[in-house]
């Protein structure tokens, strides 16, 4: 079972606030979105595969945010402004 520790609440337009537990906030467009997607499948993949680490990183603004595997089959994201 994966295990992710973020939250994404959906806006009207399509948009989606992403929430992590360190209490970053971002709001990613469709676009964003789709990072976010390719990032989690790939930090699933590294787990299923032994890995850890950083698997995907993408730029919103003049934040960046990270999704990492983590031991067990968790995965993690960060976020930097």
């Amino acid at each position: 079972m994966v295990r992710m520790d973020f939250t994404l609440e959906p806006g009207a337009d399509g948009s989606a606030t992403l929430t992590v537990p360190d209490g970053g906030r971002l709001t990613l467009d469709q676009a964003a979105l789709r990072e976010l997607r390719q990032g989690i499948d790939a930090a699933v993949a590294r787990g299923v595969a032994g890995g850890q680490g950083p698997a995907h990183r993408f730029e919103v603004g003049n934040a960046t945010v990270t999704v990492s595997a983590v031991p067990g089959g968790s995965v993690h994201l960060r976020i930097d402004h």
